[in-house]
Order: structure tokens, then sequence, then C-alpha cells
């Protein structure tokens, strides 16, 4: 199947204008972070929250679902600079669904530490 795929895209790359029209990393940036962003800014919080995600990370702060969203983001984020021979921004919606992901895990860590609140959260009492 890759290789079909491979094939696929050797033959787009002569006939069809879904290509990468500028630098992959640009077009893929611009298209994520501006085009589709849900919300002015949205790259910024991501970055923002992704700095902080290392830093609770070396602290051991960071929960394993928090991880999850952080790698499921970089994972998709790579994957499409590294093997999408075209432009087609269907293949963007896991990466545009990991990315609003992360960005509401900021926004969430930025009231938590607005309202005063620690960063684990307060054990429940069972009955």
């Amino acid at each position: 199947m890759t290789l079909r795929w491979q094939e696929v895209g050797r033959s787009m790359r002569k006939n069809w204008d879904h290509l990468w029209r500028d630098h992959r990393i640009a077009v893929l940036n611009k298209s994520l972070w501006v085009g589709h962003a849900a919300f002015s800014g949205q790259g910024l919080v991501i970055l923002v929250t992704l700095v902080v995600a290392v830093q609770r990370w070396h602290r051991r702060c960071l929960r394993p679902v928090e991880a999850v969203a952080i790698w499921f983001l970089l994972a998709n984020y790579l994957l499409i600079l590294a093997f999408m021979p075209v432009s087609w921004e269907r293949y963007y919606l896991p990466t545009l669904i990991a990315a609003l992901l992360v960005a509401s895990l900021g926004v969430t860590w930025l009231t938590q530490a607005l309202a005063g609140q620690s960063d684990r959260p307060a054990k429940l009492d069972v009955i």
C-alpha cells in the first residue's frame, strides 16, 4: 500500500496542481495556525502550552492524558511534514483536532493558575 501511495504521489507531481506551492513548513504552518485556527492566536497558545508542558514534564507534574494530547499533536505534525507528497487540507484534520486539544490544555492550565489551584486535582473521598 505504501508503494502504491508513493506511485500515486509521483503521478500527481506530474499532473496535478495540489503540490506544496511554497516551502512545505511555511505552507503547513500558515494553514494550520492561521488559516484553520479556531481562534486568533491559537498558534501562540499552543507554543506557550508546549513550553509549559516541558517545564511540567521536568517537574514530574505532567499527567499522562496531557502527555498523550501533546504527543498526538507532535506526531501528526511531523508525519505530515515528512510524508505528505501533496498539500491536501483534508489530511490536516487529525492535526487540527490535536491542536485544539493542546490549546484547550493551555487554557485550562492558565485558568487554574489564575484561580490559584494546584497542578494536581484534589483527592476525591470515596465512600
